[in-house]
């Protein structure tokens, strides 16, 4: 999202000719209202005669943030837009634009959807699949296919020339006739990509017969409404396996979700839009509450126009990579905390507490400016650096790029940046921005899976690992160690030259012992504060006695 305002509210919609079957809208409005983002989703039935004026009057002025796009629109727009990310380009149609640098930008998600709806449920590797259909959402189902490594790929299309033209586009790709079908025996997987079987005059009608089907077959619809299409229909009563296309179209809409916000698509609620309810990841509430606060308290703005002149030179990764006997201390100044209440006593300042941090060996120091929830603010950023010479993370929920150039005005080194809150595309984009303030970015996981994917997908280089569980908000000092040794033992390529943190539930020396001594640091905040000879504790978790 690029130069908004948090009075003026967002506008997204669906580019469709007609667009009032589209669920869109309700799946789109859920997310926004999970995180409490100032958006509305509308529907735009444009006609053909009337899509370029569409663009020049509407998409071009900036007056819409992003669109999804369905039919007939999704090859059609291509000339309106600047750019075309690689996967449009090798599908040739597009399902997602939004603004991107200035520029246009052209987004498949299709793809996504249905890679992420069929590997959730199958597994696809080396089996021998039959796609019907050779429009533009088929070669986003042969896209995906290869991605998810697809033995052989039969393709059949009631116009053969159209389907030979959209074979010789993949590798692996076999065109079919109807005389020359394969035997079902030799079929694992069959993917319908006509409109056969839509709501509407062909309801009915199905591309296979129902004699075809057989119990070790897998069926798999893209069409959404009905969410059972006669295709479905006729493979389940023949004991085949079934997938609707409504959970294709929920992780495309959640993929653009992303795409449109920077932030993390709410599973949950999304679903729940749709009546699905197959298992899906819980939502933190507070996380929740805490991101809908900060959308209301952020001054969305583009880069300022003066930032002041000192020089960071990555001084928090340059502290936290020199080697000593103990794991660094960035210990963390909080106020309080939604679990331990108040942490502050009456007499503390800003200023003396980061005196007792720098003089008794952190090596950094944790800010929160958090107001509703930690009770932080901005200015205590620039008290602590007028009383340290030790690098400052920022530590908050940053959703807006406004935050980062904040950070950087108000002369901390680092930012934290929460997966759990953020796409991997946002926190690259984030990761990008530090980088060229010379900031760094302490990019936060809670799971292996997240930290796995930060680390393959980002080019993060401060990794924390969060021992607090956000569902439960309960800690477990164990969670660092466990997390650490399993990437080590599956992904050890993915270390070199990470920087690894560990946050939360650390109390003591002999807990950073036992469970964090593979950590180049750990942030401790809670219990320094409530320690009540404060200097001693820095000492102790420093290594310093």
């Amino acid at each position: 999202m690029e130069n908004i305002k948090s009075d003026i509210p967002l506008v997204f919609g669906i580019l469709a000719y007609p667009a009032s079957h589209s669920l869109s809208p309700a799946l789109h409005t859920a997310g926004f209202l999970q995180w409490g983002i100032p958006a509305v989703y509308k529907r735009f039935e444009i006609s053909p005669s009337t899509l370029a004026e569409f663009f020049a009057q509407n998409v071009r002025t900036q007056k819409i943030s992003g669109l999804s796009v369905s039919v007939p629109y999704k090859e059609v727009v291509l000339p309106y837009l600047d750019v075309l990310e690689d996967s449009a380009k090798k599908i040739g149609a597009v399902n997602t634009i939004f603004w991107k640098n200035g520029k246009l930008v052209g987004e498949n998600t299709d793809w996504k959807g249905f890679f992420q709806s069929l590997t959730h449920e199958y597994d696809p590797r080396e089996k021998t699949a039959v796609v019907l259909g050779a429009g533009g959402a088929t070669r986003a189902i042969l896209y995906a296919l290869e991605k998810a490594n697809i033995g052989k790929i039969f393709l059949w299309n009631r116009t053969p020339e159209k389907a030979q033209k959209c074979a010789q586009e993949f590798v692996n790709v076999q065109t079919i006739s109807s005389d020359s079908f394969p035997n079902p025996e030799d079929i694992d997987l069959v993917i319908n990509t006509t409109s056969l079987g839509m709501q509407g005059p062909h309801k009915n009608e199905s591309a296979i017969p129902k004699n075809f089907w057989k119990s070790h077959h897998t069926a798999f619809d893209i069409v959404y409404t009905p969410r059972i299409t006669k295709f479905l229909q006729d493979a389940q009563e023949s004991g085949a396996k079934i997938i609707s296309g409504e959970t294709m179209f929920l992780f495309q809409g959640m993929a653009q979700f992303e795409i449109f916000t920077g932030l993390c698509a709410p599973q949950n609620a999304m679903a729940h839009t749709l009546g699905l309810s197959f298992p899906l990841e819980n939502f933190s509430n507070i996380l929740q509450q805490i991101v809908q606060e900060k959308w209301k308290t952020i001054s969305f703005s583009s880069k300022p126009s003066v930032l002041n002149s000192l020089k960071r030179d990555h001084l928090f990764y340059n502290t936290l990579q020199k080697k000593q006997k103990n794991p660094h201390l960035i210990a963390e100044i909080k106020p309080c905390s939604p679990t331990e209440g108040t942490l502050f006593r009456n007499s503390d300042t800003i200023e003396e507490l980061a005196k007792i941090y720098t003089a008794n060996g952190a090596s950094a120091i944790s800010v929160i400016t958090d107001e509703k929830f930690f009770g932080g603010n901005i200015e205590n950023m620039r008290k602590t650096r007028e009383n340290t010479p030790i690098p400052i993370l920022r530590k908050d929920f940053i959703i807006d790029v406004s935050q980062i150039y904040e950070t950087y005005k108000y002369k901390a080194d680092a930012v934290l940046l929460m997966r759990s809150i953020l796409s991997l595309s946002r926190i690259q984009e984030f990761l990008e921005i530090c980088d060229s303030l010379g900031l760094d970015a302490l990019v936060e996981t809670h799971t292996k899976e997240e930290c796995i994917e930060v680390l393959e997908k980002t080019s993060a280089r401060i990794i924390g690992i969060n021992n607090r569980d956000f569902k439960t908000l309960s800690t477990d000092a164990s969670h660092f160690k466990n997390v650490f040794q399993e990437i080590s033992q599956t992904h050890p390529h993915l270390l070199a030259s990470r920087i690894f943190v560990a946050e939360s539930g650390i109390k003591t020396a002999q807990d950073i012992a036992l469970f964090a001594s593979n950590a180049h640091a750990v942030l401790v905040g809670t219990e320094i504060l409530k320690a009540k000879n404060r200097e001693e504790k820095v000492k102790e978790l420093s290594g310093n006695i």
